[in-house]
């Protein structure tokens, strides 16, 4: 039985529905309604009743509410007895579309447990070195082959080409300079065919310049998809899909400051699997 699991298991329980559920744990329904799943899967009992009004506890359910939260409260109080342990510097490298628009919210609630921490983010588009202490921990696209690192895969970026609503970007592609044109998004667009208007150095800018309707941009559909002035055109782009590893400087993994951070921002993009998978499609 999985704390993981445990914890979706008792916002149900205590808010009725999958979508109180997955807005006090700061996620989407359909991620709540597959770790209730495996849970039950896990257990072989069926823990909810489901209906229109939402979910209510089968008996089965009711018998485990009191032992998830002694569970809960043990984790609470591991959480409370290590919380002074969690103190000084961090240094954190990743993009800054990914900083911005993944861990912000998560980031900020860490530091609000944990006062003591000293966050540093860097989001140079240059590669920070590890090993040379320029960052302890690191989300990159491309997984490290060499030095002392502690590399942990959370996903895949999905990405999609894009419009904005009124349609007026469909004279052709925004894309990336010429020095960037092995990204896989970039390679897309060529082998496409479709003319192109714009090229820029800053997914930022395409971004920016796709919603205004200059041209159709191939986005990371966490980017895409949680912008009301954008609407997909097509499917996921499987081709363009990146890995996203977290990286941590081996001889810094013991450390609690270091563990917490990665800790988090792992459970960040969790937590947010469907949007970065690009199944949040309005």
């Amino acid at each position: 039985m999985d704390w993981g699991d445990l914890k979706f298991f008792l916002a149900v329980a205590r808010d009725g529905t999958l979508s109180a559920a997955a807005e006090r744990l700061r996620t989407t329904p359909s991620r709540v309604s597959r770790h209730i799943e495996a849970l039950e899967q896990a257990i072989g009992q069926v823990l909810f009743r489901r209906s229109l009004d939402g979910y209510r506890l089968t008996d089965e359910g009711r018998a485990l509410l009191p032992r998830a939260e002694v569970v809960e409260g043990a984790v609470q109080a591991l959480g409370a007895a290590t919380s002074s342990e969690v103190a000084g510097r961090v240094r954190l490298a990743t993009t800054e579309n990914i900083a911005t628009h993944l861990l912000v919210g998560s980031l900020r609630d860490l530091q609000d447990r944990h006062p003591d921490l000293q966050l540093e983010l860097l989001t140079s588009s240059a590669a920070i070195d590890l090993i040379s202490a320029e960052a302890d921990i690191a989300l990159r696209l491309v997984r490290p082959r060499a030095g002392n690192l502690s590399v942990r895969l959370l996903g895949r970026i999905a990405f999609a080409a894009y419009q904005d609503v009124t349609g007026a970007g469909q004279r052709g592609f925004i894309t990336w300079m010429p020095e960037m044109a092995d990204l896989p998004a970039a390679r897309w667009v060529e082998r496409s065919g479709a003319p192109v208007v714009m090229k820029a150095s800053s997914l930022s800018v395409q971004h920016e310049m796709a919603a205004q309707g200059f041209g159709r941009a191939v986005l990371p559909c966490f980017l895409g998809d949680s912008d009301p002035r954008l609407v997909r055109v097509g499917e996921v782009i499987r081709e363009a899909a990146q890995e996203l590893w977290l990286v941590t400087n081996r001889d810094l993994a013991g450390s609690a400051r270091v563990r917490c951070v990665a800790n988090t921002v792992a459970a960040a993009i969790e937590t947010q699997r469907d949007l970065v998978e690009g199944r949040n499609c309005r």
